[in-house]
This record gives structure tokens, sequence and C-alpha cells, in this order.
């Protein structure tokens, strides 16, 4: 390589969801090029994958003599993440200018909240979703009020989806949520929204119509003419439009 390259472009793509990678800066010096950019990644704890290409092969293939933040596994939390390339050693006799293309595509998104309101219930069931972490990862579930853990749960395998029945030993009332723990990945962990514990129908209303229907039958069958306490048979009326016995 002769002579230093002019750089006149940097084209970026990005494959997955929405983030938005930005290249801060791009500098060369003694053959090799530092380019500096970041992430704003749509959920903490992402991981992608990250190529640079250049316009001098005609974006065929990623520039091989890299390092850095680049390949398989990158992960942004919002910090600068820099990629060295050795032009020098990959180009050897260009001169001229270059655009570059920085594509990234998201291999991995942590597990998260889809953002359902939970409705929890005393002896109801009720479905916990969430979204993300490897399909072989196992979730541990928490119940915590006022930032402390009251219970674990369960552990369960990563569905997405988890029903729960509220227990009665449960006190009712706010400050409630959930917290969901991949046990497969340390450190990988989110919280619902808040919700209440309330409770379910009392057993009177359940039960009550039936036992009163119940009661009311046994009474016309039983009861004496003296009332409810009376011992004594009730003379039954005869069936209509049939005579006596004569």
């Amino acid at each position: 390589m002769r002579g230093a390259f002019l750089i006149i472009l940097f084209l970026i793509s990005i494959a997955g969801y929405s983030q938005q990678f930005q290249v801060i800066d791009v500098s060369q010096s003694k053959g090799k090029v530092i380019i500096n950019y970041n992430v704003n990644p749509q959920y903490r704890g992402e991981k992608y994958k990250v190529d640079i290409y250049g316009s001098h092969d005609n974006y065929t293939r990623p520039l091989q003599y890299v390092s850095g933040d680049v390949g398989d596994d990158v992960v942004s939390d919002g910090n600068t993440l820099s990629i060295e390339w050795n032009a020098q050693r990959e180009l050897k006799t260009f001169d001229g200018q270059i655009q570059f293309e920085l594509r990234g595509i998201v291999t991995y998104v942590p597990i998260h909240s889809v953002g359902d309101r939970i409705s929890a219930k005393q002896k109801k069931e009720t479905t916990v979703r969430w979204e993300g972490g490897g399909s072989s990862d196992r979730i541990g579930i928490d119940l915590v009020r006022d930032g402390r853990i009251v219970k674990r749960l369960d552990d369960v395998n990563n569905t997405g989806e988890y029903r729960w029945i509220v227990g009665t030993d449960l006190d009712k009332g706010a400050g409630y949520e959930l917290q969901l723990q991949n046990l497969s990945n340390s450190g990988e962990s989110f919280q619902t929204n808040p919700f209440k514990i309330s409770g379910g129908l009392p057993i009177w209303m359940i039960i009550g119509p039936g036992a009163v229907i119940a009661a009311g039958v046994v009474y016309i069958v039983t009861s004496g003419g003296d009332g409810p306490s009376g011992t004594e048979e009730a003379d039954l009326p005869s069936a209509p439009g049939v005579p006596s016995g004569g």
C-alpha cells in the first residue's frame, strides 16, 4: 500500500431489532484503521454479530484482519466499542478511496417482560409471560413484596409462560412483583410491573345458595305441621282429580 487511503463514507446496516449503531469516529495510523462505535441496545445484555465490509471488493465479504468488538457475541451495555482493522495487511498494494459498511445482527435477546399487567386473586390462576433467553434455559420465579423475596414460586423451562395459582397463604394487598431470573445465565433477570393480591369469593358465596335450597327441601319433606321443630310426618294432599276410596 503506497499511501494513506481516504475514508469517505461509513454505512451502517442493522438487522433484527430497532437498535441504533452509531459510528463515533474513524482514524488511521501506521496502516491500521480504528473504528469506534456504540450501540443503543433495546435490552441490556443483548448480543450481536458485527462485521465490517469494504468497497474495495464491492462489499463481497467481511474484512478479515480485524480485532476488538467484532465478530460473534459482541455485547454492548451502552459503552463505546472499538474495532481495529489491519488495512495494510489486508489490502497490501491498494491505494485509493474506501467506503465501509458496518453490519450488525442481533443474535441473542435476554429474558424480558412483555408488559402484561398481572391480576392476582387467591385460589385463582394467573398467567405470567416473558420473552428472550435460550430455548434450553431454566427460569427461576420469585414473589417479591416491597423489595424483599417472599418465596420462590418455581423453577421452570424457558417456555415464555408460567401459570401461577395464587395461594391463600399470601397476604392480600399491594406492593407485589414477580422477579424472573435466568438460572442458566447469571445476572440476567427482570421484575414485572407491581400488582396486588386480592381475595377470591368467600366460601358462603360459592356453596351458600345450594345449601339454602337443600335445607328447604328437607323442611318440606320432613317437617310436621307444628313448624320447623315438629317431628310428625306431614299429611300429603291427594292428587287432583283422584276420588277418595269408598
